[in-house]
């Protein structure tokens, strides 16, 4: 797996996510149509500020098993656990629900959270939903679908693999920046350039506001400004 200097990551997590996606952008055009969320997520805390951590990935149900032995069943969200405790570096979980209806019960709640966050999980990417939301622990977010009171009969189906999520793919190890506006992948060959870029683009935005909050009579500038 890639991993990067703790910096870089600390840096990373400095922007919001639409400024890592201006910045993408930058690095390469191709970005304004992939690696990020596309469908609505609830953010969990909308005032918490960043996450940045390594995918990990996981394909879970909260309808009953089918057919599966219970000490199978345990075994496998035991693997997952240790999955996560073996690396090092924050980590967001990133999980796909793969019950026809996504969040037909909560798959991720205040126990879970904390035993996460205490694995070095910060962060929680999901198209099925959770719940306990008072008694998540500060120092993790959470994207997902809404909030459900029951957790239904979770469990896990795999994990390790490429999932689908809101729109976005997601392999095991890619490199993802969220926070209250969604989430999206950091290629790691564009991590180390991408600072710079998020503040070209941020440096740009502004003066094109501060012209603008000049008012009507400043349009020449603005227009200038915006290329024109």
């Amino acid at each position: 797996m890639t991993v990067h200097p703790p910096a870089l990551l600390e840096e990373l997590a400095r922007f919001d996510t639409p400024a890592v996606c201006n910045g993408l952008e930058v690095l390469d055009p191709s970005y304004t149509l992939f690696s990020y969320t596309k469908d609505f997520l609830v953010c969990s805390h909308p005032d918490r500020p960043a996450r940045v951590g390594y995918a990990r990935t996981a394909q879970i149900r909260t309808t009953p098993p089918q057919g599966e032995d219970p000490a199978a069943l345990k075994a496998r969200r035991l693997a997952w656990y240790d999955h996560v405790a073996g690396d090092e570096g924050p980590q967001i979980a990133v999980h796909q629900d793969l019950d026809a209806a996504h969040g037909l019960a909560a798959c991720w709640g205040d126990v879970m959270a904390t035993v996460h966050l205490s694995l070095g999980v910060v962060g929680v990417v999901t198209n099925g939903a959770i719940r306990d939301i008072p008694g998540m622990p500060d120092g993790i977010q959470m994207l997902a679908t809404g909030e459900k009171p029951s957790h239904g009969e979770l469990h896990m189906v795999a994990f390790g693999q490429p999932v689908q999520v809101a729109g976005l793919r997601v392999a095991d190890g890619d490199l993802v920046h969220m926070d209250r506006n969604g989430a999206a992948v950091i290629p790691h060959h564009l991590a180390a350039a991408l600072p710079a870029a998020v503040r070209r683009v941020a440096e740009r935005e502004q003066a094109i506001i501060a012209a603008a909050r000049q008012g009507r009579a400043n349009w020449p500038a603005v227009r200038k400004l915006m290329g024109g």
